[in-house]
């Protein structure tokens, strides 16, 4: 960890939030947009191979 920082988390875009792993979008004090990511399902997508939770649940249904 290089330093620590409070954020306020905004919602994305659909588009964006669909995306596995992104957790949401910040900015931080000097203005630079950031994407938080959800380290959870990246470790998730990780272990699944690349192959998202939907899309395993669907094929097993």
């Amino acid at each position: 960890m290089l330093r620590l920082q409070e954020l306020l988390l905004r919602d994305l875009h659909p588009a964006l939030a669909a995306l596995p792993g992104v957790g949401g979008a910040a900015l931080l004090g000097d203005g630079s947009p950031i994407l938080v990511l959800d380290a959870d399902a990246l470790i998730d997508l990780a272990r699944s191979g690349g192959r998202r939770r939907e899309a395993r649940a669907e094929a097993a249904s």
